[in-house]
């Protein structure tokens, strides 16, 4: 896939041992969880191999759990585009930003691609589902398959939505099409917090995880915090299938101390009231480490079984700010090679274990670093991200860019400027001027993406080309170039 570039940078260091513990762990969980199988109705729609053809691109979040209901997030279908080539669809419950495609057609050479704006239903985010229902969005992607102008649906996340679409515009054209996505519940197990922990713990042992417990209801939630917190300073209670730490709550142990069950339960309520949850799925409890030295996110693409074996393409470190960790971007890691290599092999193996499941297509793995010096430290795994997301994204498009992104540092970040939600695409790319990357003339070294999120949230997606410190130093002129054209504009 020319437009979805793969790049090994770690080989993995595994034993046979091991790799056969692997496969009897899979063995065990579909007989455990049958319903991982993939529903026979979507077994023609499982690729053997992936070639370079056309692909509709979708990025369709309604599955990720957010606290914020009602919050306008649908700028995040953008990025779908950098995954996107020519010939191919990019789909959208919205226009994207007035000169974005230019801009990544004429400066970053990514291809002419065909947007698809189907209407939107009452959760905006549900874009599979609203291509078909879009009449005349279904007619050309049905159009497509049967010229042979569509083989592929190319997801953020292998949601069941996605693969109904898929089957239904297999039988719609009565002609094949796949889909590069885990099968859905293996997506949906992947993704879910409680689960990750049980799998890594299985695989690898207990000490590999935070102290971790789960709760579906207050009543066990308030025992199970109660009795994490008389070993654990600070826990974390979390949406099981939330992204970026947007489903995190944090509490100080101390702050509960000598309550009751009863008094417990009661705070809870009110603290978790953001989180708008009641109790439709487990929510996880865990040890909050604070002696976190980094937080790696290992990148992984797990290939049709009949193509190889997982790839590991990159460990990077994430930018987590807040008290609940919320993620704002990555620079690649700078790790000890005994540190690199064993997160290298544990991913790997855990991709193996995937792929044997059926996972096929993007995969991530974060985890954190503990202790007091690198040197003494112990890695603990987070959380599994079963889908494209704020790593792999600009990962990807360096690899499109530059052929390898190694070869080129870079810092992916979330750049917030005031005056920003006041400026329009083609503003914001005067004010950067030729700081603004342009691969026809070899110059510049500041790139976009997710233009949407400017009149949201006043940001901006950036990728600033150049060691750390050089890219601090760009996305610092970034923002001043921005404040100087909102404070022009609104002077006149």
């Amino acid at each position: 896939m020319k437009s979805c570039p793969i790049v090994e940078h770690h080989k993995h260091a595994s034993n046979a041992a091991e790799r056969a513990a692997v496969v009897r762990l899979a063995g065990r969980l579909l007989r455990e969880r049958p319903r991982l199988a993939l529903e026979e109705d979507f077994r023609n729609l499982v690729p053997q191999r992936l070639e370079d053809a056309p692909t509709l691109h979708l990025d369709d979040l309604s599955t990720i759990a957010r606290p914020e209901r009602g919050l306008n997030i649908d700028f995040y279908q953008e990025r779908a585009r950098l995954r996107a080539g020519s010939g191919d669809c990019v789909a959208s419950s919205a226009p994207a930003a007035n000169g974005y495609e230019a801009y990544c057609r004429e400066k970053l050479r990514l291809g002419r691609v065909e947007w698809l704006h189907p209407r939107p239903l009452k959760n905006r985010l549900r874009i599979a589902e609203a291509c078909w229902e879009d009449e005349e969005v279904r007619s050309l992607l049905v159009r497509r398959i049967q010229a042979d102008e569509l083989r592929y649906l190319h997801p953020h996340m292998g949601t069941f939505a996605v693969w109904e679409l898929g089957a239904l515009l297999r039988d719609a054209s009565g002609c094949p099409i796949q889909v590069i996505a885990p099968p859905p519940r293996v997506a949906a197990w992947v993704n879910d917090k409680v689960a990750f922990a049980e799998v890594v713990s299985r695989l690898f042992g207990p000490s590999l995880v935070p102290r971790t417990a789960s709760a579906c209801n207050f009543a066990i939630l308030a025992q199970r915090v109660q009795e994490l917190a008389r070993t654990s300073p600070t826990i974390a209670i979390k949406l099981p299938n939330s992204a970026g730490g947007e489903g995190n709550v944090v509490l100080e142990s101390k702050s509960l101390a000598g309550e009751s069950l009863g008094a417990l339960r009661e705070q809870l309520k009110r603290v978790l009231a953001r989180l708008n949850w009641h109790g439709e799925s487990e929510l996880l409890v865990d040890s909050w480490e604070s002696d976190v030295i980094c937080s790696p996110s290992a990148q992984l693409w797990i290939p049709p079984a009949d193509e190889g074996e997982p790839i590991v393409e990159g460990i990077f470190s994430q930018v987590i700010e807040g008290p609940t960790g919320n993620f704002v971007g990555c620079v690649a890691a700078t790790l000890a090679c005994d540190i690199t290599q064993e997160i290298a092999t544990r991913c790997w193996l855990l991709g193996y274990l995937f792929q044997r499941l059926g996972y096929v297509g993007r995969c991530s793995f974060d985890l954190i670093l503990v202790g007091t010096t690198p040197a003494s430290s112990r890695i603990e795994f987070i959380e599994c991200n079963g889908r494209w997301g704020g790593t792999s994204a600009p990962m990807t498009l360096m690899n499109r860019l530059f052929g390898d992104w190694s070869v080129q540092p870079y810092t992916a970040t979330l750049c917030e400027a005031p005056g920003l939600d006041q400026l329009s695409f083609a503003q914001l790319l005067d004010a950067a001027g030729p700081n603004l990357l342009d691969l026809t003339s070899a110059s510049g070294h500041i790139l976009f993406f997710i233009p949407g999120r400017m009149a949201a949230r006043s940001a901006i997606d950036v990728i600033a080309i150049g060691d750390h410190a050089q890219a601090q130093r760009h996305i610092a002129s970034l923002v001043a170039q921005i404040h100087h054209q909102a404070s022009a504009r609104a002077a006149r």
